[in-house]
């Protein structure tokens, strides 16, 4: 990506939304699927499936 300021990319910005894109996805799938009936149950705590749905 090229900016015409010169200015550099903020790598903590960039993971924030690297992050959130994940997060917005998941979550997604949750409304499709109950996540706590996959493999991603034995991966992420349970308190944060049941947010997510």
């Amino acid at each position: 990506m090229q900016t015409t300021t010169g200015a550099q990319r903020n790598p903590g910005i960039d993971l924030l939304r690297g992050l959130s894109i994940i997060l917005v996805v998941i979550h997604h799938l949750a409304l499709r699927i109950p996540l706590m009936h996959t493999g991603l149950s034995a991966v992420f705590p349970a308190m944060l499936l049941k947010a997510l749905t």
